[in-house]
């Protein structure tokens, strides 16, 4: 939610589709439908700031931008150094949180064990252009092998939250530079 504006996802007649409706007085209306494609497996994440929306998926994040009452996929982000294999899984794009030029993905790679880590990666926007600019890895936690439920991101500013199950990871940012300063 952001201001007078939401995103939610459905799955109306089994087909994923994630919404943006708006507020018209007192009134919620949907403004548009996002169908999520077939092949792509749809996770329930979803940010929005201002008149940019972040939408998670199995492998990547959208980024939809509104102009007037029209939405458009601007990007598709994929972590710079993740490559696919047949003994690797990477669970991206669930969770994700936006701030401004922001956004915060979070990852949870798995390996042949399905063992899940808990890794965010930070993109910033110059422009129409999202580029990564960091890879956060809470200490101790790189390959913890432990559960991957309740596993949510925060960003705000130059500080960023990774929640995990196992406690709450502080980052701030210091020009382009991302490093841990807390645990909570």
């Amino acid at each position: 939610l952001s201001g007078s504006t939401a995103t939610v996802s459905a799955s109306p007649n089994g087909v994923a589709t994630d919404y943006v409706v708006t507020q018209q007085s007192s009134a919620w209306f949907p403004e548009t439908s996002i169908p999520i494609p077939t092949d792509t497996f749809q996770v329930p994440a979803f940010a929005l700031s201002g008149n940019t929306a972040v939408f998670g998926e199995l492998a990547s994040a959208s980024i939809y931008t509104n102009t007037g009452t029209s939405w458009s996929l601007q990007a598709t982000l994929q972590p710079s150094d993740f490559m696919p294999s047949a003994s690797t899984y990477l669970l991206f794009g669930a969770p994700a949180a936006i701030d401004g030029d922001t956004i915060l993905v979070g990852a949870e790679p798995y390996d042949t064990t399905f063992q899940p880590a808990h890794w965010g990666y930070v993109f910033v926007r110059t422009g129409t252009t999202w580029s990564q600019q960091g890879k956060l890895i809470p200490e101790g936690l790189a390959d913890n092998g432990g559960p991957h439920f309740n596993f949510r991101v925060a960003v705000q500013g130059d500080t960023a939250f990774l929640v995990t199950s196992f406690g709450v990871y502080v980052f701030g940012r210091s020009g382009t530079t991302w490093t841990q300063t807390q645990m909570l």
